[in-house]
């Protein structure tokens, strides 16, 4: 096979990526277990559940490498430190984690397909 046919082999950065996202989708599942739907918010039980599927989501686009998973992850880490600040649980911590993300995913945007 010529080398222009082979497909780019996948950063790092993007695997440790992906895992953290499969490890934030446990905990959203590991959240339903422990309380599940009778929680005492109803718009946090939706949060949680868009926060698997988004992280569902995101995790399997950067093992895939495609482009528009770090647009996807970029508008839900907005989103999800605008909510954190609506009900007063945001921390710095929180943004650096969606920063990093961002980065390692920018930064290998010209690998992408």
């Amino acid at each position: 096979m010529s080398e222009s046919m082979t497909k780019p082999k996948r950063p790092y950065s993007l695997t440790l990526v992906s895992y953290f996202e499969f490890f934030l989708v446990l905990t959203a599942i590991n959240y339903f277990y422990k309380i599940g739907f009778r929680g005492p918010h109803i718009l946090n039980t939706i949060y949680q559940i868009l926060f698997g599927v988004f992280s569902l989501v995101c995790g399997v686009g950067f093992w895939m490498m495609k482009k528009w998973t770090v647009y996807v992850f970029a508008a839900f880490a907005i989103v999800s430190n605008i909510y954190g600040l609506l009900i007063g649980s945001w921390s710095f911590l929180s943004l650096v984690i969606s920063v990093i993300i961002f980065y390692s995913g920018y930064s290998n945007l010209s690998k992408m397909s």
